[in-house]
């Protein structure tokens, strides 16, 4: 091969690297990837408008101090399950999409040790008192804009009340109650009597969950009840029909749909792995305690202990669908003897006489701790 040959292979190949480059940097252009400036998931929540905020509804709600009074504890602990969505509770507790809680009673806003808090939150200051966390906690977004905490809100006066009742407790020192405002509410405080340990028995033997079936329990199922514990799933998982995947796929048409089968979700490997369909059976156990029922699953979600508000959940979540399935046989034939289930929308207020009614004699002290959590 003479020099000149050479000189025409050494040329194509230097063309051929040229453009090659060149496609590589026009590509990069054109396609380059936006980094976040700060990685991890972002939890969207509906915001509410003007017309629908809460701010009106506290107007009418008796003050923090009065409520306080007559709040029980112990109904304020199953509130935190929404809580530990995104918080720890225990004593040094780690953060995680949220800060620890425990103390937070009283403790300075945004001073929990490496948290990364919020501009909006940061400038808020003060402490979280009885009053600032109620405010708070009735509609975060709109009492702080800008903070991260994403969750909707708690609509009930009294649900608040038992919530920062049962947080109240979680501290070294707890903080004392706040003097209630009336005398009605002053001579609530003082009939504080603490059950005895053969009332505790004799109350958690009358308890038919045990005892009940899932099928008896779903043909009876409370379905407002089931669309008010909903406010935990909204956290990580819209309910509409179409609606976007967030941190969790779309739970509408969710009962007896192929597990790990909605469209454009990332699900683990446990999940996929897992097979079968979400049958109410496997609704029921998953619900209870998901980490223990699929181990390796993305939910974080400690599980609900009790089996009547399961059922409720699942009766309502049944409802979620263009063509609901049918009930179980035996909760179908009781459905039929007088107890048909209906949307929330259209259910009398029959179902509300069958809720228990608070105790009036409640007390502030903790509830007892379950050994097995």
């Amino acid at each position: 091969m003479n020099s000149f040959e050479l000189n025409k292979v050494i040329g194509a190949v230097l063309a051929s690297c040229l453009v090659l480059l060149s496609v590589s940097l026009i590509s990069d252009s054109i396609f380059a990837p936006v980094r976040p400036a700060k990685p991890g998931f972002k939890i969207e929540a509906k915001q509410e408008t003007a017309s629908t905020a809460p701010a009106a509804k506290t107007e009418t709600a008796a003050p923090i101090e009065t409520r306080l009074a007559s709040a029980d504890a112990s109904k304020g602990k199953p509130e935190t399950r929404v809580c530990m969505t995104c918080h720890t509770l225990d004593k040094n507790g780690p953060n995680k999409v949220g800060p620890n809680l425990y103390g937070v009673v009283d403790r300075p806003r945004a001073s929990h040790p490496g948290f990364d808090y919020s501009s909006a939150m940061k400038a808020k200051g003060g402490k979280w008192t009885f009053d600032e966390l109620d405010k708070f906690l009735t509609h975060p977004q709109g009492y702080i804009p800008g903070t991260k905490m994403t969750f909707g809100g708690i609509q009930n006066p009294d649900q608040r009340a038992n919530l920062i009742a049962y947080l109240r407790t979680l501290s070294d020192n707890p903080v004392p109650l706040p003097k209630p405002t009336t005398p009605a509410a002053a001579s609530t405080a003082q009939k504080q009597p603490q059950q005895s340990a053969q009332q505790q028995s004799q109350q958690s033997a009358a308890k038919p969950e045990a005892a009940t079936s899932l099928d008896s329990l779903l043909a009876n199922a409370d379905l407002n009840r089931g669309k008010s514990e909903t406010r935990i799933c909204m956290t990580c998982h819209t309910l509409e029909k179409n609606g976007p995947n967030k941190v969790g796929p779309n739970l509408w048409g969710v009962v007896d749909r192929p597990r790990a089968s909605h469209p454009g979700f990332d699900y683990s490997s446990a999940m996929k792995a897992k097979g079968g369909k979400w049958t109410f059976d496997e609704l029921n156990k998953f619900l209870t305690h998901p980490q223990g029922y699929i181990p390796g699953t993305k939910m974080t979600f400690t599980g609900i202990q009790n089996t009547k508000q399961r059922a409720d959940l699942i009766a309502y979540l049944r409802t979620q669908s263009d063509n609901p399935v049918p009930l179980p046989k035996s909760a179908a034939s009781a459905s039929t003897n007088g107890n048909t289930q209906k949307p929330p929308s259209q259910q009398t207020s029959g179902s509300a006489q069958n809720r228990p009614r608070p105790n009036s004699g409640s007390t502030q002290e903790p509830p007892q701790q379950n050994p097995s959590q």
